[in-house]
């Protein structure tokens, strides 16, 4: 269809085309060029503009939806987290009293693990940290994992004196 179309018709079909999109400077420099050669270079510019607009537009979107879907997101589970909250307090249960559990539990156990003092008072203001940090929080998970790492480490084990391995000593 285009094919055959002298080159000064296929910017007034892109013109055509594309009117809706035109603000009304643009359209008057497209209708008032009177060389084909300038209305053509003119019509090139204006269409890389709209898809530079267009792509920036989609890019946008995008970064909106994602922003999006993490907002409901995280206002879906604080829903949950207050749901939750409500029905252990209706059991009579103390919300949030098996996590601090779980914390006094992990204390006791770096406790118990013979950690020398420097590092068991670093420790104990990670444990404090832990304490603070809401459980969805994303530090959460991972300062307990290393917590409970180092609570697993044999600490009180000592390399034998002739370097071949660790062996129970004191």
């Amino acid at each position: 269809l285009l094919a055959g179309c002298p080159a000064h018709r296929l910017v007034d079909v892109f013109g055509a085309a594309f009117e809706p999109m035109l603000d009304r400077p643009h359209k008057l420099l497209l209708l008032t060029a009177a060389d084909p050669k300038a209305r053509l270079t003119l019509a090139a510019e204006l269409l890389q503009a709209m898809l530079t607009r267009f792509q920036s537009e989609q890019v946008s979107l995008d970064i909106s939806k994602k922003v999006g879907d993490s907002i409901s997101k995280s206002q879906r589970e604080f829903l949950l987290r207050q749901q939750l909250k409500a029905i252990r307090e209706e059991l009579g249960e103390e919300p949030g009293k098996e996590e601090v559990d779980d914390v006094a539990a992990l204390e006791k156990r770096l406790a118990a693990a013979g950690i020398p003092g420097p590092v068991m008072r670093s420790l104990r203001k990670e444990v404090q940290k832990l304490r603070r940090l809401p459980e969805q929080h994303p530090n959460h998970s991972s300062l307990r994992e290393h917590l409970e790492w180092v609570a697993d480490l044999p600490w009180q084990r000592r390399a034998a004196p002739g370097g071949g391995g660790p062996s129970e000593g004191g």
